[in-house]
């Protein structure tokens, strides 16, 4: 018989990086996927405008883990079940009300 070879939990899959595009659609990131040492996709995602990553995004066998690259430590800033709960917790969508002060 063959061997069996097993893909970890935290491998981020074609359907993964889709569901993390349409995650970010309207918050204030854009996603990057960048192969690492053994080819494997890791997500980053970065504030608009800016040249560095603001988070690392790490698939776990409880959802999906947003490691903040910005200090210099490793600190997981976000922990959720799916990606878009993980966008709502890093960048919440405020309303937007163009005419506010009308209102009063």
């Amino acid at each position: 018989m063959g061997s069996v070879v097993r893909f970890p939990a935290e491998r981020i899959t074609n359907h993964d990086q889709a569901r993390l595009k349409e995650a970010v659609a309207g918050t204030i990131f854009d996603v990057f996927f960048e192969p690492d040492a053994t080819g494997e996709p890791e997500a980053y995602l970065f504030r608009c405008g800016y040249a560095q990553p603001s988070f690392r995004l790490e698939k776990t066998p409880q959802g999906w883990d947003a490691v903040d690259l910005e200090c210099g430590t490793r600190i997981i800033a976000a922990s959720a079940r799916d990606t878009q709960e993980l966008m709502r917790l890093l960048a919440p969508r405020i309303p937007f009300r163009p005419n506010d002060n009308e209102a009063r």
